[in-house]
């Protein structure tokens, strides 16, 4: 029998969506593109486990490319994010997803389609792997065209690690 006198005995099933320890205070890094080009760093020190970001672009930018230094994964759209309106490119896991931030709608067809393998492996690398590109920070590469002083990209993150 599974009672103990006043007790029962069962069984809890428990689902960790997301089992890593993080600070939970979300990280934030913009950069501007009214150049037609912009840069995020991001220093692994201290990080032991891998994060998935999540990129908001705000345009106007045509032909918008994300590129991943030291690995060479990348995210490039065709066509154009139109003035005042932003996407966000959510890269974690369960998610992979591209939309526009107003209402929601998708826009992953927007991706060019060797770019779309790109969705689960780019990330944040923790330190280890970093330094095994003889690295100490994770830098993404932004360009296009089109872009105006409005033009802009918000890279958001949580600091992940392995154990506390």
């Amino acid at each position: 029998s599974d009672r103990l006198g006043a007790s029962q005995k069962i069984i809890v099933p428990l689902y960790a969506p997301d089992p890593t320890f993080y600070d939970p205070t979300r990280q934030s890094q913009t950069a501007n593109l009214s150049t037609g080009t912009g840069a995020i760093t991001i220093p692994s020190a201290g990080l032991t486990a891998d994060d998935w970001p999540v990129f908001e672009v705000t345009g106007p930018i045509t032909s918008l490319r994300i590129l991943h230094f030291p690995v060479g994964d990348e995210l490039q759209i065709t066509g154009t994010i139109p003035s005042g309106e932003t996407w966000e490119f959510d890269l974690r896991p369960s998610y992979k997803t591209v939309k526009r931030m107003s209402d929601g709608a998708n826009r992953l067809n927007f991706l060019v389609t060797g770019t779309v393998r790109y969705m689960s492996t780019l990330r944040i690398l923790g330190e280890k792997l970093t330094r095994s590109y003889i690295q100490t920070a994770n830098s993404f590469t932004v360009t296009g065209t089109s872009t105006t002083g409005a033009s802009q990209i918000v890279l958001r993150y949580y600091k992940r690690y392995l154990s506390l």
